[in-house]
């Protein structure tokens, strides 16, 4: 179960379109369905990343968490 609390008529999209303004690179990861508005919003060129199988708005989709952090390490590992 999920319990999110918020300002009416705020969502996860809106405050990741204010944090990302001017970012030269966006990466979002989430895992239910309170991230999708977030997933939705963001630019297409911001990597959106959803963790676990099914429908979703993100660009790219990994099985796990323990895949997250291989994806993490593998970012950081480059030079």
């Amino acid at each position: 179960m999920i319990i999110e609390v918020r300002p009416k008529g705020i969502d996860k999209g809106q405050i990741a379109i204010e944090y990302s303004e001017g970012a030269d690179f966006v990466l979002a990861i989430g895992d239910d369905t309170t991230d999708e508005a977030m997933f939705e919003a963001l630019p297409n060129n911001a990597w959106t990343i959803k963790v676990r199988p099914g429908e979703t708005a993100a660009r790219f989709q990994v099985q796990d968490v323990p895949d997250v952090y291989r994806l993490l390490r593998k970012l950081i590992d480059q030079d």
